[in-house]
């Protein structure tokens, strides 16, 4: 089987937010995956909860993948903290990255797994540590504003 690809929060927001979802579903091809906290921050996109909820619905990205070990919990708070710059009051600040990361460098089922993200900070941390990514290339004109 080919490699699954994990779409950031920001891919899923922009996709969501510019009515191509379908784009994005065509683009992961079926190896699309996503953790539980990229899950839970794309759904409280505003302006967004529906197209998100079509996600969930058609399971095309699966089910949410879900850190419950107290060590990779900890592994996950700390380079929350430490590699994405999340705040130490938010526990959510930067989970999303900081779960992704964990999965794909971590569980041995998604070792060979590709990040999908237009991030470049998160482009260049990632081929620092031998992280496999993928750009999306959607227009700058359909992304989520800043």
């Amino acid at each position: 089987m080919s490699a699954y690809l994990f779409p950031d929060v920001t891919v899923v927001r922009s996709y969501a937010m510019s009515g191509r979802l379908d784009t994005l579903r065509s683009l992961l091809h079926g190896r699309g995956r996503w953790t539980a906290a990229t899950a839970f921050e794309a759904g409280r996109t505003h302006g967004a909860s529906t197209a998100i909820a079509s996600i969930v619905s058609q399971g095309w990205l699966g089910e949410p993948l879900e850190i419950s070990d107290p060590d990779e919990i900890q592994q996950v708070q700390l380079r929350r903290r430490a590699v994405f710059g999340g705040h130490p009051d938010d526990p959510l600040s930067r989970l999303s990255e900081a779960e992704t990361w964990h999965v794909l460098r971590e569980w041995a089922a998604y070792a060979d797994g590709i990040l999908v993200t237009d991030d470049p900070a998160l482009l260049q941390h990632a081929h620092r540590w031998g992280v496999r990514t993928q750009r999306t290339m959607l227009s700058p004109t359909l992304r989520e504003p800043t």
